[in-house]
């Protein structure tokens, strides 16, 4: 059985504000193929430039971001939590994650700032899925679809524990664009 998908649908939710994740589980769209019907519309602007503002899909060619990654960007399919630990009242969601980087809403820097992160996977017992890690900003901006700071980070200092559990945040609450 071969499931139809109006990219209509899918244009009056990227206008309504629905996040990337949603509109992937809502019409059963891996990353990859939500990535090529991003690409597609944004080249025949179909959807105001405005709305691809912090979407998993970005201004330069497909070759170059993929030249540009080594690893593949992974979403948050729960609700993942990041805390500043040099001050706690500092607090934000992450949106993507690997075992280099994150995309965090909430949380507002200067590029090259580095800060101090907690991750808590909100929901699950103990902090089996909880890891500490130093990131430094390599950009930041307010983003008109997320309500919010929008800014990504490079890991630069991870434990051991600290690495196995973010593996496991990755394994067990993310899908990615392999």
């Amino acid at each position: 059985m071969v499931i139809r998908i109006r990219l209509g649908d899918i244009i009056r939710d990227i206008e309504s504000g629905l996040g990337d994740v949603p509109i992937m589980e809502k019409y059963g769209i891996r990353p990859a193929e939500y990535m090529d019907i991003l690409q597609k519309l944004k080249g025949v602007r179909a959807v105001d430039e405005r709305h691809f503002e912090g979407r998993i899909v970005h201004g330069g060619d497909a070759d170059s971001d993929k030249d540009s990654r080594r690893l593949p960007r992974c979403y948050l399919v729960s609700d993942v939590r990041v805390v500043d630990l040099l001050d706690r009242g500092v607090h934000g969601e992450v949106l993507d994650l690997t075992e280099e980087g994150c995309r965090v809403r909430g949380i507002k820097c200067q590029v090259g700032e580095t800060r101090r992160f907690r991750v808590e996977a909100e929901g699950y017992p103990g902090d089996a899925l909880d890891c500490s890690f130093a990131a430094q900003c390599r950009w930041g901006n307010w983003d008109q679809s997320e309500g919010s700071y929008v800014a990504g980070f490079e890991i630069t200092d991870l434990s051991r524990r600290d690495r196995n559990n973010l593996q496991s945040v990755i394994r067990l609450l993310t899908i990615c664009d392999f």
